[in-house]
């Protein structure tokens, strides 16, 4: 397989993604704005825009491995087939994370990392008294009980090491299933100006 010139392949990714690539380079931006993004990445989920430049130009050099032998599809669509299914899964763990680990203001304008939900093992010893005497409150009325909307308030009730792991997880799910949505796209486009050569 030749490779193509690198304005080729840039033709191709335009042209081949059309809307997909654009809604997929907005959807961290639109994300930012309508408060999806993970709490403690804040505004630097604004860079994943550079970040898919990269990944564009990484996959434009990305060279399959010699031994990928010869099956009904390329090697080249086989992975970004295997990438774009990963990519899809990570997006939905990343919802789940979204509703377990965070909660919104009462206005709705921000939301607060937290812990895993109301779990035990995750919430503080102040916080397993709330919920002996309220085993009803949901995560809204332990963060209601104590007006915790503030900076550091949800560590009054939840352990800070359950706080920063799930908003690591959650970090790690959003940039990554990003990457590898812009990855197996880049992937196809290099496949398809490959083979129109």
């Amino acid at each position: 397989m030749a490779d193509p010139s690198f304005k080729q392949y840039l033709s191709t990714l335009k042209s081949l993604v059309g809307l997909l690539a654009s809604v997929g380079v907005l959807v961290p931006l639109l994300s930012y704005f309508l408060t999806y993004s993970p709490p403690l990445l804040e505004e630097s989920s604004l860079l994943t825009a550079g970040i898919a430049i990269a990944v564009i130009v990484i996959t434009y050099y990305y060279k399959p491995p010699r031994n990928a032998g010869s099956g009904r599809l390329p090697p080249l669509v086989r992975l970004a087939t295997k990438v774009l299914i990963t990519s899809c899964a990570l997006l939905i763990l990343y919802i789940v994370l979204l509703q377990l680990c965070t909660v919104r203001d009462p206005p709705g304008r921000y939301r607060y990392q937290i812990g895993f939900s109301n779990y035990e093992w995750t919430l503080t010893d102040y916080g397993r008294g709330l919920m002996k005497e309220n085993p009803e409150f949901t995560v809204r009325d332990l963060m209601n009980f104590d007006a915790l909307y503030y900076e550091r308030g949800p560590e009054l009730t939840w352990k800070p090491w359950t706080i920063y792991f799930s908003g690591v997880l959650m970090i790690a799910t959003f940039l990554l299933s990003f990457v590898l949505w812009t990855f197996g796209w880049a992937l196809l486009a290099k496949q398809k100006s490959s083979s129109d050569r």
